[in-house]
């Protein structure tokens, strides 16, 4: 099996009620099935950024001051990334591309992130 090395199948989730990503450890499955219903599995893409941190599917990754967003595209049966605000510019998502990334944090975090002007 050395032509095929194994990868690593790894998941987080997005607990919706708490606004927390947390280790799958914590989400209760019953026969394969969630649980809880506001829970949304994220999987690892296989990949890391530049710091060798894991990047997981909606993590928001940044080039510069630029943010992009991957995703897995079902159509085209693989992992891509966008502009963070459109996904016009879809690109697949390679190990190359990933290592000039950093991780910035999830998509689910931005979209639950107190707007602190709205506060004031």
């Amino acid at each position: 099996m050395s032509d095929f090395p194994s990868r690593k199948i790894k998941f987080k989730a997005w607990q919706a009620d708490s606004r927390l990503l947390m280790r799958l450890s914590t989400v209760e499955l019953g026969k394969g099935d969630q649980v809880r219903h506001n829970t949304i599995l994220l999987q690892f893409t296989g990949l890391t950024d530049k710091e060798g941190t894991e990047i997981y599917e909606m993590d928001v990754l940044l080039i510069d001051y630029d943010k992009y967003l991957v995703f897995w595209n079902a159509e085209r049966n693989g992992w891509y990334y966008s502009p963070l605000l459109t996904r016009e510019a879809q690109q697949p998502f390679l190990a190359a591309t990933a290592e000039k990334m950093k991780r910035f944090s999830s998509w689910f975090e931005l979209q639950h992130t107190p707007d602190k002007r709205r506060d004031a």
